[in-house]
């Protein structure tokens, strides 16, 4: 490994093609890079535990993998993925509350999990993720009401929610889902 800089700058350069990848559907281009840029950062994590954005980086850089993963089908994966950045967000979001990116990263990987249990054999599941989601969009929104992130990404989820509830056959809930997406708009 090169220097710490170069580590970041290498890293960082390969989120930036894998988003790029991403956008043009070249997923197994973009897998490469974001999988390659989630062993980078974790390798500087691991050598500078007490820098957040190490961890950040880190844990944005697996959500994307999982996210590619979702996108070429590989369900497991892709849970397991968003299992992992779940879990690094989380951590995050408890030990910096005053960076809502922690909180809105956080809330977007729920709803990534949410998204991929919804298509499981127990759909059920899904549910408290999504919910989950919202909580923490929420609790952002509250602590930082300028914070379109936050906005955005509740709506994201509460429309997956109502496709939720509509799979469930869940119509009420549906119903009054649908009602506060519209009374925030």
């Amino acid at each position: 490994m090169g220097t710490r800089d170069d580590e970041f700058e290498k890293a960082d350069l390969l989120e930036f093609e894998g988003a790029e990848a991403y956008s043009n559907d070249k997923y197994d281009q973009a897998l490469d890079a974001f999988t390659e840029a989630a062993r980078i950062f974790d390798h500087l994590h691991s050598e500078n535990p007490d820098e957040e954005e190490f961890k950040y980086r880190f844990a944005s850089a697996v959500n994307h993998t999982g996210s590619v993963l979702l996108a070429l089908g590989i369900m497991e994966q892709a849970r397991e993925a968003f299992i992992q950045s779940m879990s690094l967000f989380a951590e995050l979001s408890a030990e910096y509350p005053r960076r809502p990116a922690f909180g809105n990263d956080f809330a977007a990987t729920l709803n990534n999990l949410g998204f991929v249990i919804s298509f499981s054999d127990k759909p059920e599941g899904a549910e408290k993720f999504l919910l989950e989601s919202l909580r923490i969009r929420n609790d952002v929104r509250s602590r930082f009401p300028d914070d379109s992130p936050a906005v955005e990404g509740w709506r994201q989820t509460a429309e997956q929610l109502v496709n939720l509830y509509d799979k469930l056959g869940k119509k009420n809930e549906a119903a009054h889902m649908r009602k506060k997406i519209k009374a925030i708009e």
